[in-house]
């Protein structure tokens, strides 16, 4: 009888072969005692005649003729042998082991994420721009906070973001101060007006805004000076008085004059005679 078959009668009978999930390897063996089992989670066919013939079962993996591991939780395996554990895909977990299909893989919650290979629904993160518990339910990230793995952080002092912001660069500075995406941001400062984000602008010529200032129209003009708030400014002109600001240019009394770029009324003097 060859290797994988025994006959333990006399006659003319014919070699049996060993059952499945054994092995023989003896020539001439007269005894099914001969067929030795396969090692742990392995499987072979009727007859088989060395210990490599004994391959992995779904589930489990590991080299021929050896015991096989039990494929992890968050992997699975549908065909027999030598292969490797496959993953579940991202965003999707299994915490089953020794799983035999891809189906054991659970689809994680709505806006959750996974990588490849997780284990278990706490391992579903909710996806930037939302936060919550791992594993779910999510909300959608509320202005002025941004949201990153699952949980939520304010946007700093005097900066401001939309809803679903992933980032701290997403919060920007308020108008009237000024400073990086995600700060820290400052007041503006004096002269200067700031309509929010990373740049602030000087007022135009002669004019001058308060610290913390928003808008060009904070800039008004300078005492001396007249114009519209924002500019342009234009020197007050000899006879006239400004007082600064939008307020129009006041004449001076009858029979004195001033100076040009005068700002207030005892800048006119009376004239010679």
């Amino acid at each position: 009888c060859i290797a994988g078959t025994y006959k333990e009668d006399t006659g003319s009978g014919s070699c049996v072969p060993c059952v499945a999930n054994t092995y023989s390897d003896t020539v001439g063996a007269t005894s099914s005692d001969t067929c030795s089992g396969c090692p742990p989670n392995t499987r072979s066919e009727s007859g088989s005649d060395e210990r490599n013939d004994c391959t992995c079962t779904r589930g489990h993996t590991g080299p021929d003729g050896s015991a096989c591991s039990a494929c992890a939780p968050g992997e699975y395996k549908e065909s027999y042998g030598d292969a490797d554990c496959s993953q579940c895909k991202p965003d999707t977990y299994s915490s089953t082991p020794a799983a035999t299909s891809e189906d054991t893989c659970d689809t994680c919650a709505a806006h959750t994420e996974s990588t490849e290979g997780s284990q278990e629904n706490a391992d579903c993160i909710c996806e930037a721009g939302w936060y919550g518990p791992d594993g779910g339910p999510c909300e959608y990230c509320r202005e002025d906070y941004w949201c990153m793995g699952g949980d939520e952080y304010a946007c700093e002092t005097r900066s401001s973001s939309d809803a679903g912001s992933n980032e701290i660069e997403d919060c920007t500075c308020n108008p009237g101060a000024v400073g990086p995406n995600g700060g820290p941001c400052k007041p503006c400062t004096e002269d200067d007006y700031c309509e929010g984000g990373t740049d602030s602008k000087e007022c135009p010529e002669f004019s001058s805004a308060p610290p913390g200032s928003s808008s060009l129209t904070d800039c008004s003009c300078n005492p001396g000076y007249k114009g519209p708030d924002g500019g342009p400014c234009t020197e007050c002109e000899s006879g006239d008085v400004c007082t600064g600001g939008d307020a129009p240019a006041q004449k001076c009394p009858q029979y004195s004059t001033s100076a040009s770029g005068s700002d207030e009324m005892s800048d006119c003097k009376c004239k010679p005679g």
